[in-house]
């Protein structure tokens, strides 16, 4: 197979994936892609394409590394005895009483409160709300977009890392989030439908991120099983706007990264167990299923009735934006004739229309073998997927355009001297927002 770049590699990977056989498998694969650049020392994309069914991001991540660890390796493959233990066999993923009554009053009870008494009851709006909503999602077809930082003369991984030393404002893990959100701001008001918005009641900006708690004394196996928790970070927009962004990016760090932020990370993923298992909640006059008598064809279970009827509702999503950071891929840790070859490494999930309206996904690698250069070639890999047509087409490109001008800001702002980057951070993120408008 060949492919020119990589948002081919991803467009017909995602096509392969979506016709994985969940009962007989297989639920992974690894392929190849001529570029036909440099054909003669076989210049590629290796694609690794799995279902999150039997892995998450952190083991995603480890099973590239042992595949690119040694190329050449044919030594025989030991099979696996048994499936990896459960995430709710070796940690506690039970949820809070409060927390959990309120989830399933306002996400699964609500339908049977009085018209008049919702308002009182449910969550917070938060966007996209209905009125930015163009398309619904499960009508809509997957779009990804990378951001392209090759061209850049100082490394986008180390300019950030500079920009954390310099000002305090946090490592990638909240520094590119909070990019995302100030990024987001400004693409909400450059919207077409910014002055619904306004007219609105008050709207909330929701993230979520996961969190890998894959740990060997668990024993957890490196490459396979679920292992994540959700953090999730949520405030109204308006008062997203008055913070400073060393405080905002802070916040956010602490909010994901304390133990409290970790331990209700594990007991929101725990949140899953109460969806009720049985499929008498689909609507009569549902379209997704045939109904006869009792019957249901195909049979689901509650978890995926749940999750239909969300995605075909006006407010489908569960959050603004998803941002995952899968870290570092150490050079140290594959063969040394694929790091001196590697130019980028890029990971994205497929959004789904009753999960985030907008996945941020982060990777990066050093595409050199001197692990400790401050200046080596570190490469940051950053994909964006949405369901295309969901909102006008002018947002996804303005924030698109808009994170790749503050991340590069925030990188460059050190390279003369850390007075820019002290600067920059103490700006309040209403004025950096405006900018980008």
């Amino acid at each position: 197979m060949s492919a020119k770049a990589v948002e081919d590699v991803f467009a017909h990977e995602s096509l392969i994936g979506q016709e994985f056989d969940l009962e007989s498998g297989p639920l992974w694969r690894v392929a190849l892609y001529e570029t036909g650049v440099d054909s003669q020392n076989g210049g590629c994309f290796i694609a690794l394409t799995i279902s999150h069914i039997i892995t998450d991001g952190s083991g995603v991540l480890e099973l590239f590394r042992r595949i690119v660890q040694n190329p050449r390796n044919n030594s025989p493959i030991k099979k696996s005895i048994g499936l990896a233990p459960r995430a709710e066999d070796t940690m506690n993923l039970w949820p809070a009483f409060i927390p959990a009554a309120k989830s399933l009053f306002q996400e699964i009870f609500i339908q049977t409160v009085h018209t008049l008494l919702r308002a009182y009851v449910r969550k917070i709006p938060f966007w996209p709300t209905p009125s930015s909503i163009l398309a619904k999602p499960v009508q809509c077809k997957t779009r990804r977009t990378f951001l392209d930082f090759e061209d850049d003369k100082d490394s986008m991984v180390s300019g950030l890392k500079r920009f954390d030393v310099v000002t305090g404002c946090g490592t990638l893990h909240s520094l590119i989030p909070t990019a995302n959100l100030i990024a987001l701001l400004a693409a909400i008001e450059n919207s077409r439908h910014a002055g619904a918005l306004l007219n609105e009641e008050p709207f909330a900006i929701t993230n979520e991120t996961p969190i890998a708690f894959r740990s060997e004394k668990d024993d957890h196996p490196p490459p396979t099983g679920n292992y994540t928790g959700v953090g999730e970070f949520s405030s109204l927009a308006s008062k997203l706007k008055t913070p400073i962004i060393r405080d905002l990016s802070t916040i956010y760090g602490n909010r994901i990264h304390s133990p409290e932020g970790r331990q209700e990370a594990l007991r929101r993923t725990g949140m899953l167990r109460l969806i009720p298992d049985f499929p008498s909640i689909i609507p009569k006059n549902s379209n997704t299923f045939k109904i006869e008598g009792s019957k249901v064809t195909p049979c689901p279970t509650g978890w995926e009735s749940f999750l239909l009827i969300q995605a075909d509702s006006p407010a489908p999503y569960r959050s603004s934006f998803a941002a995952s950071n899968l870290g570092l891929l150490s050079p140290s840790s594959i063969a040394d004739t694929v790091v001196q070859s590697m130019s980028g490494l890029w990971f994205a999930q497929s959004p789904m229309p009753c999960g985030s309206a907008i996945y941020l996904d982060v990777v990066s690698c050093k595409s050199n073998d001197d692990a400790n250069s401050p200046e080596g070639k570190s490469q940051l890999g950053i994909a964006i997927s949405w369901l295309d047509g969901v909102f006008d087409d002018k947002f996804m490109p303005y924030f698109v355009r808009a994170l790749t001008d503050i991340l590069r800001t925030f990188s460059t702002s050190c390279i003369e001297s850390g007075d820019a980057a002290n600067i920059l951070s103490d700006i309040h993120v209403d004025f950096c927002r405006t900018c980008n408008t």
